[in-house]
């Protein structure tokens, strides 16, 4: 295994100048930082993680923070995620607490005496009040899929009214007029932008809009069966279906 003296010799620098570049706790010149860093990939060098945060007490890790791990989306999530982490020499840690508030605090309560850098939290099953709750006392955070104005300097995710109307344009440019919609819970953000796009887009298009067509679902498989049961029990004309996610799809 390669040591810190090893890429010393190799970058031609001093080992107190290999250790700024790795903690970056005092500005080093860009040349030598390039040097440094490409002795350590010629070498393969790993840093000593639990050394390096006794020196700059950072952990030089984040820690994802899931309240959910079904369906298809989060695979990719993960792995962009880690990717961005590991070329700015982070590791991503995951936890996933999808039995409600009181393990996601906990799991906060165990970031913060750990020392993680920040989280990166995917809310699903919380409300904003909640999320606005765990704020204090953890590490710096950042919301995905959610808007919530109270930290919206924190928060990222996509325009759902905008997938909602694409999604209906599509259908619609197939030839189809009758399009039923299966939704997530009403009550849920996302699910009510998505659903504006689609009555949106058919009041654009001059078609009406139905209630008989629209079916509240939950987000998972089984949901989307149970809906699609409860639309085709109505005996409505219909011959497409926008569902709001891809497990109910």
């Amino acid at each position: 295994m390669a040591t810190i003296n090893e890429v010393s010799e190799l970058a031609k620098v001093s080992i107190s100048t290999v250790s700024r570049v790795i903690n970056n706790t005092v500005p080093v010149r860009e040349s030598t930082r390039q040097r440094v860093y490409e002795a350590m990939r010629e070498l393969g060098y790993t840093p000593n993680m639990f050394a390096q945060g006794l020196v700059t007490n950072r952990s030089k890790s984040v820690t994802l923070v899931l309240t959910d791990l079904s369906g298809a989306y989060f695979g990719p999530l993960i792995k962009s995620l880690e990717n961005g982490l590991r070329e700015a020499h982070y590791q991503l840690i995951i936890s996933v607490e999808n039995e409600g508030l009181l393990k996601v605090r906990e799991a906060f309560d165990s970031l913060i005496h750990r020392r993680s850098d920040a989280v990166i939290l995917f809310p699903h099953c919380l409300t904003d009040d909640e999320v606005i709750g765990l704020i204090e006392g953890a590490p710096p955070l950042i919301i995905l899929n959610r808007y919530i104005p109270e930290l919206a300097h924190q928060s990222i995710m996509v325009d759902n009214e905008l997938g909602g109307r694409l999604a209906v344009e599509y259908l619609i440019g197939k030839g189809h007029r009758q399009v039923a919609c299966i939704t997530g819970p009403l009550s849920n953000k996302e699910s009510i932008d998505r659903l504006a796009g689609y009555r949106l887009t058919l009041n654009k298009q001059g078609i009406e809009y139905r209630d008989e067509l629209v079916v509240e679902g939950d987000f998972t498989v089984d949901g989307g069966v149970r809906a699609m049961q409860k639309l085709l029990a109505r005996g409505c004309q219909f011959t497409s279906v926008f569902s709001l996610n891809d497990q109910m799809a």
